[in-house]
């Protein structure tokens, strides 16, 4: 995963088996890979602790 410069930045973390996906949710690390980001996002809705 890229580094960022966003202070208070999230960091998802997918692992299934031998296979990990992740991003850094700040705008300066670039774009999320849009399949992990909707996997992050039905996870976060699914346990209640999506917050925007």
């Amino acid at each position: 995963m890229p580094e960022n410069s966003t202070a208070d930045a999230f960091h998802y973390r997918l692992t299934v088996g031998c296979i990990a996906t992740g991003y850094v949710d700040c705008p300066a690390a670039g774009p999320p890979p849009p399949t992990t980001q909707a996997l992050v996002k039905l996870l976060l809705r699914v346990t209640a602790t999506h917050t925007r």
